[in-house]
């Protein structure tokens, strides 16, 4: 199971119970990830979401590319954009790797 702590208005005692919940469930595991909200200026998001995105691994293109892209596309649609151009490049690595390394 995975829980996110740190949304607006969680106490102490919601958290304890989402993980009660999650024990009485009786998962294999319990993963807990951290929300980082970010006050930034409407002018400032894209720049933003670009040092963000290249600080957590999720910029294919970098974090400047990815901020001129969510200037453009917004957030959503650059990271969905990101994430598709990590995948095929992901997928060109498993096809040219056993190419690459098989070569006599």
């Amino acid at each position: 199971g995975e829980i996110i702590l740190g949304f607006p208005k969680e106490t102490l005692k919601s958290h304890l119970n989402n993980l009660n919940d999650l024990i009485h469930m009786k998962v294999d595991t319990i993963t807990h990830h951290t929300l980082m909200m970010l006050n930034v200026a409407e002018k400032d998001r894209p720049m933003t979401l670009g040092v963000v995105a290249q600080c957590v691994g999720a910029a294919a293109f970098g974090g400047f590319t990815t901020s001129r892209l969510a200037g453009i596309y917004g957030a959503g649609d650059t990271m969905i954009i990101n994430q598709g151009i990590g995948f095929v490049l992901l997928a060109v690595i498993l096809v040219f790797t056993p190419l690459l390394t098989n070569r006599t």
